[in-house]
């Protein structure tokens, strides 16, 4: 499971003392069941000795977009997981989840559990699998024993999974497992198929620009500098918008500074924001409050005539952050679901504004999506099979490479791979590389790629 090292240290926190009722409850928390704002399954925990975790609730995080609640009652913690792992397979979850534990620092001794009979825990089904393993886990000098039980269910066929961890003493561990089973047992899997957060935004977009933008496209300069945040605002009073800018790099070019769209602006400094700094750390804020969200871009352009494009979509208690027109990540928006005003600044942080500095925008502009729904977008497919496999490379080939031929050795070492880039950056791509064996190559293991 993610994180595997977070979760039991909090069992061991919880076999210490008994954890305090939470006082703030996530937006997806309903009295005492939670349903997963991702793939719509919902689980319950009334009547029983299990409190929420108020630090153990994730929506849609990484890739995977894991969707996790946990449960504690003093004695074991409890994990209710959907993500897109393991491609939907079952039996890969459960072995996966073992060897990621197995990895976890602390952790050793991993073995299959066994009772008092000497029988394993093994159970496989056509929508579920599920196993228990025994480790040893070290913390602070001392060695505790625990058991972790496994089970894999079906959430999206050959896509999602849906994963139910338990962590406890082998002493308690049968009545521990049949307290958990009570909880998973009020698990209702939703029908409808959760919607892809691209096709979403891309039904938004066009959505959004089927009629007149509200603002824009505008455009100028932001002069900001030590305690001076710069912003230019577009004149606009909505709560749900999509709003698109396109910044120029700073002038001069300092070691670090930032760009951003604030929106849904009541004046002073409640509004939400969405900054962008140079290293290519992004940072959703409400006003001058804690971080709600963080995360990076990879495909930030600092060249010294680089410009960079960030889009926002706002839509309610949710929304989508786009950057070189590429998304990023969904965003949780309930914060401030108000309307307001619009606008780009520079200079957000102090850090990112140490000395005076320009930075020119363009193409800032905002569509309102007020009674609009995201228009259903087609996302081209491309299967890719023994037949449209050599299509493909004749298609690519067919024009100049973008880099190589080149040749060269790779001299292995211990420790580290050994690597030779070839100096594109590119998503979707076909290569071609010949290999030959190395002069040992029956004396010992190697391998390329």
């Amino acid at each position: 499971m993610m994180a595997f090292a977070r979760a039991l240290v909090s069992l061991i926190a919880a076999l210490l003392v008994l954890p305090a009722i939470a006082t703030g409850i996530a937006a997806q928390v309903e009295g005492e069941s939670w349903t997963s704002p991702t793939y719509g399954f919902s689980v319950s925990w009334a009547g029983s000795d299990w409190d929420l975790d108020p630090e153990g609730t994730l929506t849609a995080v990484g890739p995977e977009r894991l969707d996790r609640i946990h449960l504690l009652n003093g004695l074991s913690s409890l994990y209710f997981e959907g993500a897109t792992r393991y491609a939907g397979n079952l039996s890969s979850c459960v072995a996966e989840e073992a060897n990621l534990l197995a990895e976890e620092t602390g952790v050793t001794e991993i073995r299959p559990y066994r009772d008092s009979d000497g029988m394993q825990l093994i159970a496989d089904g056509p929508n579920s699998s599920a196993a228990a393993f025994s480790l040893t886990l070290a913390v602070s000098g001392e060695e505790v024993e625990l058991v972790d039980y496994v089970e894999c269910r079906t959430l999206i066929p050959d896509e999602a999974v849906l994963i139910i961890t338990l962590v406890t003493e082998p002493a308690t561990f049968e009545q521990e497992l049949a307290s958990a089973m009570a909880v998973a047992a009020s698990i209702v899997q939703s029908t409808a198929q959760p919607v892809e957060p691209l096709a979403t935004y891309g039904g938004w977009l066009s959505a959004a620009q089927s009629r007149a933008s509200i603002a824009g496209p505008l455009s100028g300069e932001l002069r900001y500098g030590p305690d001076m945040l710069a912003v230019e605002r577009a004149g606009v009073d909505a709560s749900d918008v999509y709003v698109r800018a396109e910044f120029s790099n700073s002038e001069p070019t300092p070691d670090l500074w930032d760009v951003g769209i604030g929106f849904r602006d009541a004046g002073g400094e409640e509004q939400i924001r969405l900054v962008v700094d140079s290293a290519g750390v992004w940072f959703l804020k409400d006003g001058l409050g804690d971080v709600i969200a963080n995360g990076t871009v990879v495909d930030f352009d600092a060249s010294p005539d680089g410009t960079n494009v960030m889009e926002i979509v706002a839509a309610g208690d949710s929304g989508y952050f786009a950057f070189n027109e590429r998304l990023v990540t969904e965003l949780d928006l309930s914060a401030r679901t108000g309307g307001g005003d619009v606008f780009v600044g520079a200079g957000f942080f102090d850090e990112d504004a140490t000395s005076a500095g320009e930075v020119a925008y363009d193409g800032f502009e905002v569509w309102s999506l007020a009674g609009l729904e995201p228009q259903a977008v087609f996302t081209p497919q491309v299967v890719v099979d023994a037949v449209t496999f050599p299509k493909i490379v004749a298609l690519s080939t067919a024009s100049a490479p973008l880099a190589g031929p080149e040749s060269g050795e790779l001299v292995q070492s211990i420790g580290s791979a050994t690597i030779m880039p070839i100096g594109v950056t590119e998503e979707d791509f076909v290569a071609r590389v010949e290999f030959a064996n190395p002069s040992d190559a029956s004396d010992r293991p190697w391998d390329f790629g």
